[in-house]
């Protein structure tokens, strides 16, 4: 069972609708714990003895200065078109994942292609290995 720590609203009905796997708890220690974008706010929960923090919409005030090895995960719609990514030289492999509206999912899948393109020639170069026989690429709609 995967314990949550969260006050917003549309967090806490996901993790209704999941009662086999997700618990909802009353403290952030030990939980994956999903915060507002608000200064301070995830610091505070990893503080807290969260495992990994979500931040909901987040701007760069909510996640400064936060430690380069604590477990946050950035969930907003898209990536903002000036937003200072950068990826770690060493990553092996790049993933991301999309959730949309039928009427949205081009949008979105090209946005998150876009911005892996940006990242692994950043982080290039990658190592040459022979190549698949068959494509990787999944859909899942």
């Amino acid at each position: 069972m995967i314990a949550v720590h969260t006050e917003l609203p549309a967090y806490r009905a996901a993790a209704a609708e999941l009662p086999q796997s997700v618990r909802i708890a009353a403290s952030p220690r030990g939980t994956i714990a999903v915060v507002a974008a608000r200064a301070g706010a995830a610091a505070a929960a990893l503080d807290a003895g969260a495992i990994a923090v979500v931040v909901c919409d987040p701007t760069p005030e909510a996640v400064a200065g936060l430690p380069r090895d604590a477990p946050v995960v950035l969930d907003r719609a898209l990536l903002r078109a000036d937003a200072q990514v950068h990826a770690d030289p060493h990553a092996a492999l790049l993933t991301a994942e999309c959730a949309a509206a039928p009427a949205d999912l081009d949008a979105v899948v090209v946005d998150a292609v876009g911005w892996l393109r940006t990242l692994a020639v950043e982080a290039g170069p990658w190592p040459r290995r022979r190549r698949a026989r068959r494509s990787a690429v999944r859909w899942r709609c």
